[in-house]
């Protein structure tokens, strides 16, 4: 009986070591990739951050949190730990085609989920089974604008863990025609109804600046609205210039900051 109780002691004790899970997303938006782990109930280790890592964000237990870094390793302690931060390092390219590539080898074990999310209208260079994607057992899903990949897998104490993924940006012009379509409307408009020259002009589409209209498509994209501290890592603007151009835009009646806890919320008008 002592032995039987033993043995369910050690099985057990397995069991609790093994629950450390880490969920890895990587997000390629705009030339970078945005990092994010998250790690449940996980053991202290220590961590390395590429070079040229930037717009770092660390929770500890949901509680914001300075990390230490040292020569870009980073002290993870034990319970559950959210990190994120953008990197160009993952990413190379060819011609046409663009190469993800990521090397995992972390001190300890965790189930994990690993997902990637490719940029809008990226595919696949070619089939997925035909080489394009590593490990080819890879879920792919779309929401009709972006592909996402996802991988399921135990990742071993030191035992390293590649992905490998090349696909290509599908670049549409359309933009381009724009002003072209709105010039033809106005003049059909000035010409059709002279009397209202003056009322059309004043009606003429708000003039945004390039950092302006680069929230205004990331909060299209993100449906409208995004939290303040994304926008601030995808953007990679320091506070007070994420600050400044967000109280412009909120003047101009373009956005509205709506407070949820200690998150802001940023919804586009």
């Amino acid at each position: 009986m002592k032995k039987l109780l033993l043995l369910l002691i050690l099985v057990l004790s397995v069991i609790s070591v093994s629950a450390q899970e880490l969920e890895l997303k990587y997000n390629i938006e705009y030339g970078k990739v945005l990092v994010n782990y998250k790690l449940t109930n996980t053991e202290e280790f220590n961590l390395e951050l590429p070079k040229d890592y930037s717009a770092i964000s660390y929770y500890i237990n949901n509680k914001p949190s300075t990390p230490e870094i040292l020569d870009n390793i980073i002290t993870i302690p034990p319970g559950d730990i959210e990190l994120s931060f953008l990197t160009k390092k993952p990413l190379e390219s060819s011609g046409a085609n663009t190469f993800f590539l990521k090397d995992l080898n972390l001190p300890k074990s965790f189930q994990s989920k690993i997902t990637l999310t490719l940029p809008e209208n990226a595919i696949l260079s070619k089939p997925a089974d035909q080489g394009s994607v590593y490990p080819s057992n890879a879920k792919i899903t779309t929401d009709g604008q972006q592909i996402t990949l996802e991988w399921e897998t135990n990742l071993q104490k030191n035992k390293g863990f590649s992905i490998f993924v090349i696909f290509k940006e599908s670049k549409t012009y359309w933009w381009i025609l724009i002003p072209f379509i709105l010039a033809i409307i106005v003049l059909i408009i000035l010409l059709k109804k002279k009397p209202k020259i003056k009322r059309i002009i004043k009606k003429q589409p708000v003039k945004l600046k390039p950092e302006e209209q680069r929230i205004v498509n990331i909060l299209n994209k993100k449906d409208g609205e995004c939290e303040q501290a994304t926008l601030r890592l995808i953007t990679d603007h320091p506070k007070a210039t994420l600050s400044r151009i967000l109280k412009e835009l909120e003047q101009r009646n373009i956005i509205k900051k709506v407070s949820k806890g200690k998150k802001n919320i940023i919804v586009l008008k």
